[in-house]
């Protein structure tokens, strides 16, 4: 644990279910548990299954401490990117769209097998991999082209990015919710239509192979 740095100490925290605690209990939590033998094992185990997540090869997504190619929970993504409530505690994103203004970031969750039981119908968005290299995305129901939003997708201002994160469905076999696998950040290639607008990105690092074909079934 010493040897990771903030960002990572805070998706420890935010791995370790501490999500509702302010992260400024960090430190002291950490101290807590470490001071436990048992519980020391438990935290070595922790991540030893984190380091799992990212056994493909991954590399850093410039600026931000994430990877290509990481899996992460909602949870991890907050954490490492800093963002917090009111309150100072770990900002669980619901939605399928975040925009972190003060980072420059649009956050894009996408998952490809939508459950009729967990989506609304206006939520059901036609998601899907086009290529390794491209990605078909469909923005939140009102979305105008001709809005804030819409342009900012099409033409984002100097520095902003959008980052795609996404996950074959929501839960697993065991009924464990799935990690998002970071897609890293994507660019503007053409769109067609609006409210909503469906937009194809391309990606700077393509997708795995594998995890490409499996994708595109999953998205049916």
């Amino acid at each position: 644990v010493a040897d990771l740095g903030d960002a990572e100490l805070r998706m420890l925290f935010a791995a370790l279910g501490q999500e509702k605690r302010p992260v400024a209990e960090l430190a002291s939590f950490l101290a807590e548990l470490w001071a436990d033998d048992a519980v020391r094992a438990e935290l070595r185990e922790l991540l030893a299954v984190l380091d799992d997540r990212r056994r493909r090869v991954t590399r850093p997504v410039t600026g931000l401490p994430l990877e290509v190619h990481a899996r992460y929970t909602r949870a991890e993504i907050a954490a490492a990117l800093g963002l917090t409530t009111e309150a100072g505690k770990v900002l669980i994103v619901q939605q399928g769209v975040y925009c972190a203004e003060a980072l420059k970031l649009d956050l894009f969750f996408v998952t490809l097998d939508k459950d009729p039981k967990d989506f609304t119908p206006t939520t059901l968005y036609a998601d899907y991999p086009v290529t390794p290299w491209t990605f078909h995305w469909a923005t939140q129901s009102r979305t105008r082209e001709s809005s804030d939003t819409g342009q900012r997708y099409i033409a984002p201002p100097p520095g902003w990015r959008h980052l795609l994160f996404v996950r074959h469905r929501k839960r697993d076999d065991r009924g464990v919710t799935e990690a998002f696998i970071c897609l890293g950040p994507v660019r503007y290639e053409r769109h067609e239509g609006e409210r909503p607008m469906h937009i194809t990105w391309r990606l700077d690092v393509p997708m795995p192979g594998d995890w490409f074909q499996t994708a595109k079934i999953a998205a049916g």
